[in-house]
Order: structure tokens, then C-alpha cells, then sequence
């Protein structure tokens, strides 16, 4: 029988807006799929969260876009974790 393992990679970014063009080397085509982004916000300054969330996630955003995928490769990916995003939804 086989042994599996199990491999976790984490990237913090650590509020450094700077470390933000590490995302393409964490979020690729080849592990976009199977990743999962956690933006955390400082609750100690409630008066940033709007900002801070809205730039973190714009981030995110960018790189997807970085991506230059296909019409079809980009509706196979958000199939694949659309029941993911579901959940963020619920917050909002």
C-alpha cells in the first residue's frame, strides 16, 4: 500500500503590500485550482477594514487576471472553486 502525503505551501504576506508580487508564484495556473487565499484584517482598527479588504483582494484579483487564461480554462477554474467562494459570499 502506498503512503500519502500531504504537502502545504503558505504564503504570508504579511500586510507588506510590497510582497504582493510573490502572488504569481503562489497562484498559478497549475495550483489555482487546489489554493486557497486568506485575507486577514486587523480588527484592532476597525476604520480600515474597508480599505484593507478592497486592496488585498483587488491584489487577488490582479492575479487572476495575470493569469491570461482562456474563456474556457477560466469557467473550469471558478467551477472548481465555486463551492469555496460560496462560503465568502455568506459573509459579505
Amino acid at each position: 500500500m502506498a503512503e500519502v502525503t500531504g504537502r502545504l505551501g503558505i504564503w504570508q504576506l504579511e500586510g507588506v503590500e510590497d510582497y504582493a508580487t510573490l502572488l504569481p508564484y503562489a497562484l498559478s495556473k497549475e495550483n489555482w485550482a487546489s489554493s486557497m487565499v486568506v485575507v486577514v484584517l486587523d480588527l484592532s482598527k476597525p476604520w480600515t477594514l474597508e480599505a484593507s479588504a478592497l486592496k488585498w483582494l483587488g491584489l487577488v484579483q490582479q492575479a487572476w487576471e495575470a493569469l491570461h487564461l482562456s474563456p474556457g480554462e477560466r469557467d473550469e477554474l471558478q467551477e472548481k472553486g465555486e463551492c469555496r467562494t460560496h462560503a465568502t459570499d455568506a459573509v459579505a
